[in-house]
């Protein structure tokens, strides 16, 4: 496992790994760029990260370039007790399939090792607690993804629509039953087919 956090959290979790028989230490990482070089010079199958490492939620974005960089390693997002409506805003950047665990758990009781190693064979592990505020902010991101996919169909639609503008300085009949219309083909799930046009 490779471990990406300050200080404190860093010697809990030597600790940890090193009175586990099943779990070895990759290497330690202070920030991004040395958290995606060690994981894959290291070849660790697990990065586990301190959410708030550096600057507000900054291990978020840890996670996500060391999970580009190597997509077959488990992430461990290891977190203090969070607020939902807070971190709304930042919904996009927690991973779905990454695992979640409360710095209380981990310092309090030795499942570390089950975590890192669940994490390792790709099986997610949520820590109880935070299974509802987690689907609160993946429900934020869905909706978001679905209203930015509908400002962009919308935003396609206009512009194919002033690019079919003939001479004369009008639309054409196929493109004024577009526009009437009004159907964007987007639904919940993503894009779909626009029949008017």
């Amino acid at each position: 496992v490779l471990i990406a956090a300050p200080g404190p959290m860093t010697t809990v979790l030597s600790s940890k790994i090193s009175s586990s028989e099943d779990v070895k230490l990759a290497g330690v990482a202070g920030d991004d760029m040395a958290a995606v070089e060690k994981v894959l010079t290291a070849d660790a199958d697990v990065a586990a990260i301190y959410v708030h490492l550096g600057e507000e939620l900054a291990g978020l974005d840890i996670a996500r370039k060391v999970a580009k960089a190597c997509p077959e390693a488990g992430i461990l997002v290891i977190v203090d007790e969070i607020d939902g409506l807070d971190l709304r805003r930042h919904a996009r950047m927690f991973g779905v399939s990454w695992s979640y665990t409360l710095s209380s758990t981990v310092q309090s009781g030795s499942r570390f090792a089950e975590l890192v190693q669940s994490s390792g064979r790709g099986i997610q592990w949520i820590d109880p607690e935070l299974k509802p505020v987690l689907e609160a902010v993946w429900r934020a991101a869905e909706d978001g993804r679905d209203l930015e996919a509908t400002r962009t169909a919308q935003k396609m639609s206009l512009g194919a629509a002033m690019d079919g503008v003939d001479d004369g300085g009008g639309p054409t009949p196929g493109q004024v039953q577009t526009l009437r219309t009004g159907n964007s083909g987007v639904g919940h799930s993503g894009f779909g087919v626009n029949k008017a046009g």
